[in-house]
């Protein structure tokens, strides 16, 4: 989808972004057909892709994620 609005150019791009949502468009027209929302890859590895390569994420094991909210919040629960 990227690639396909990357294709319309700047210029296209910009008098995209610059119109209203309720005026005539013909280059919002052009994208806004179902094919453009069709995406083919599979959503759930690409959201556990960005997730697991994120730089300021990292997974915890559960009993972890409380004390790291403790550190955060500066305040101690009592029933975990």
């Amino acid at each position: 989808m990227v690639a396909r609005v990357n294709n319309l150019g700047q210029e296209n791009i910009a008098r995209l972004v610059e119109s209203k949502g309720i005026e005539v468009n013909d280059l919002r027209d052009k994208i806004d057909d179902l094919d453009f929302f069709m995406i083919e890859q599979n959503l759930d590895e690409l959201s556990s892709d960005f997730l697991r390569n994120h730089k300021d994420l990292y997974a915890l094991p559960f009993n972890q994620i409380y004390i790291e909210i403790e550190k955060f919040l500066g305040y101690k629960f009592t029933n975990y």
